[in-house]
């Protein structure tokens, strides 16, 4: 394994969930860290573990991000001390930020140390193949301006070994991508790229658990039954 793939693997294993949101498009808020510094209809619990991210993408507001999948819209208590404008008018995209980091759950699932966990799967984030295919057709011809649902799809297509990926990295190489957007998205599409460019299905890493066990297939196990989604 090249120092190039090992960097990609760590950077997916980097921070987790907080990693995934910022490939969605949102922003980490490290300083709201407190319970009281929010306003919410739901339980989102920041000095329990979730946290607040600012929707950099489309610019629609803050998200709670907290366990099993739970994602909240949240008012952050004095904005401007944190670097926010609510006051900023809204991108529309055709997948909001929410959705997108929601998407990225199954991906993060590929990575996470939970060693019973086999198969990882897109259909947490889609009902069937079909709507895969559906979805991708709908958003293909917004992804030059939209590189953080380019990520997506990115990952999605390399990770189930689906033909489709050569079409996102052509997209990525191609000049009217647009890679001004955000410089440190551009890097990691530029890991996540030569990843795909020199492995294959049959590559694998060492997964370890929160106790020291280790897995040396599972990775492999995972990617085995995505690429059998196809």
């Amino acid at each position: 394994m090249n120092d190039k793939i090992e960097k990609f693997i760590e950077l997916m294993n980097l921070y987790k969930r907080e990693k995934y949101c910022v490939f969605a498009g949102a922003e980490l808020l490290e300083s709201v860290c407190e319970d009281d510094q929010i306003i919410t209809d739901e339980i989102i619990c920041p000095e329990g573990g979730d946290f607040i991210v600012w929707d950099s993408r489309c610019l629609k507001g803050t998200y709670g991000i907290g366990s099993y999948g739970k994602i909240a819209s949240v008012k952050v208590k004095k904005p401007t001390s944190h670097g926010i404008s609510y006051r900023k008018k809204p991108i529309e995209r055709i997948i909001g930020t929410d959705l997108l980091i929601r998407r990225y759950f199954w991906i993060e699932d590929l990575f996470s140390n939970a060693l019973h966990r086999d198969t990882p799967s897109p259909f947490n984030a889609f009902k069937n193949i079909e709507e895969i295919d559906l979805a991708y057709e709908n958003e293909k011809t917004y992804l030059s301006n939209d590189p953080w649902l380019a990520m997506y799809w990115l990952l999605h297509f390399g990770f189930c070994s689906d033909s489709r990926l050569h079409e996102i990295i052509d997209l990525i190489e191609s000049e009217s991508f647009n890679k001004k957007i955000d410089e440190n998205l551009t890097e990691y599409l530029a890991q996540a790229t030569y990843f795909f460019r020199n492995t294959d299905q049959n590559f694998s890493f060492t997964i370890e658990d929160n106790y020291g066990g280790e897995s040396k297939d599972l990775f492999l196990r995972r990617r085995s039954y995505l690429s059998s989604l196809r």
